[in-house]
């Protein structure tokens, strides 16, 4: 059955069944360079603990390293209760400089399956630093960039709720439609995570938090359709910055998360250069235990910060079996890193029967590719056999009826068996010209 938004707000507003109810609180504490700057900041966090000393999970964004994330806790007295901490580390360099930002927890549950999925993994494991994992681009979501952040994840085992935090790419600097590619990279490859954890873990919850550097209001920006990006949606076009439709409406492994936050009131950057955008700082949830969420709301403070902090309950269901193998053992699978590498969809002559797609296994283990799929726009299909060996590229001619290449452009989507979206790929009339080959980064 799927949930209608009627049905969903009520799910999310008729909690408090049970006893246990958790507080958890994302916040943008902005350039908390070091434990140094935590240490000049005594008086706002003593405003912060004051009002959200009692969380039990705390997500920080805009913080260095593990001993700035402890110290955070120790300046609010939270040293006893909170015994659990978790920081990413991106980047090496923790200088004060906006590269070299984090983002961290802060527990009162013992955290398991602490991950950080990195760009640029340098997997030194150093005391303290989580264990790292390759972000791989989701198809050809992002374009051809990369991004200097990736994500965090952490599991509160005894509630069976995964957590991502997460912070995105800024919108500050000009050429936003090209960080607006980054943050999709980043996106795209938490909703793969996410989908993948729904998939084998049928009785987790998962959390999605973080800076997210673009408003869920912001009809300036905001888009729905991966392959059409415009940067004047104004004029009814579909916006250039798909990264919330990627965790709402289906756009990857067809995930539908629930928003926490789009519902928030004003801005939760404190600033009128974003006006009516609505919330960056943005909680995404889905899975078993969705309905209990509550929506979430702003603080009425910034406790010195340039953004409000962000807050919701969460009511955990103690029937529920939260039992999972937490030595990193059912983390979710990676998704064989199979391409769609070229494709002709306008022979010179007839169309039908000489059309043609290129596939490629960028993995280094064979992968079999029987029960898989190839989907264009208009849901036609045609489906694979075989099995690839690593490097290897097979090209695929279509026969007539299966596949019609649209000549006026399409999105190609290739499907694994067990339905995951392994890539996708588009390309636009300019591109199919007669006997022209095209071909995908």
């Amino acid at each position: 059955m799927r949930l209608t938004a009627a049905m969903i707000l009520l799910l999310l507003t008729s909690v408090g069944a049970y006893a246990e109810e958790l507080r958890i609180v994302l916040w943008n504490a902005q350039e908390m360079f070091g434990p140094d700057a935590v240490a000049d900041r005594e008086d706002d966090l003593d405003d912060f603990a004051a009002e959200f000393g009692n969380a039990d999970i705390l997500i920080l964004d805009e913080i260095t390293s593990l001993a700035t994330v402890d110290a955070i806790r120790d300046a609010m007295n939270l040293e006893t209760s909170h015994t659990h901490t978790a920081c990413s580390d991106f980047s090496q360099d923790d200088d004060n400089e906006h590269s070299s930002l984090e983002v961290g927890l802060i527990s009162r549950f013992p955290l398991s399956n602490v991950i950080e999925y990195d760009p640029s993994p340098d997997n030194t494991n150093q005391p303290g630093e989580p264990t790292e994992r390759q972000l791989h681009r989701v198809g050809t979501i992002g374009g051809t960039n990369t991004a200097a952040r990736g994500f965090l994840t952490a599991r509160i085992a005894e509630h069976g709720l995964t957590i991502l935090a997460t912070h995105l790419k800024s919108s500050r600097s000009s050429g936003d439609d090209e960080n607006a590619r980054k943050r999709e990279f980043v996106a795209a490859a938490m909703a793969r995570f996410v989908a993948t954890t729904k998939r084998d873990h049928p009785n987790e919850t998962v959390l999605v938090a973080g800076d997210m550097n673009v408003g869920e209001r912001d009809l300036s920006k905001i888009g729905y359709h991966l392959a059409e990006d415009n940067e004047t949606p104004a004029d009814g076009n579909d916006g250039y910055d798909d990264t919330h439709a990627i965790f709402s409406h289906g756009r990857v492994d067809n995930l539908h998360m629930v928003s926490l936050t789009k519902g928030i009131i004003g801005e939760t950057y404190d600033s009128t250069r974003f006006a009516g955008s609505g919330p960056i700082d943005c909680m995404y949830v889905v899975g078993r235990q969705c309905g209990g969420f509550t929506l979430a709301s702003k603080s009425d403070e910034t406790f010195g910060s340039d953004h409000f902090a962000v807050w919701c309950r969460f009511f955990p269901d103690p029937d529920i079996d939260t039992s999972m193998d937490d030595d990193g053992g059912t983390l979710p699978m990676e998704t064989p890193d199979v391409k769609i590498v070229s494709c002709l969809p306008n022979p010179s002559g007839p169309d039908p029967g000489n059309e043609r797609v290129t596939i490629r296994n960028d993995s280094d283990e064979s992968v079999r590719i029987t029960g898989w799929t190839i989907k264009d726009e208009a849901s036609n299909s045609i489906t694979l056999t075989g099995e690839l060996a690593a490097g290897q590229e097979l090209n695929i001619t279509i026969p007539e009826g299966d596949l019609p290449l649209n000549n006026g452009g399409d999105e190609l989507v290739l499907i694994n068996s067990s339905g995951t979206i392994v890539d996708t790929a588009s390309y636009t009339s300019g591109q199919a010209g007669p006997g022209q080959t095209v071909t995908f980064d």
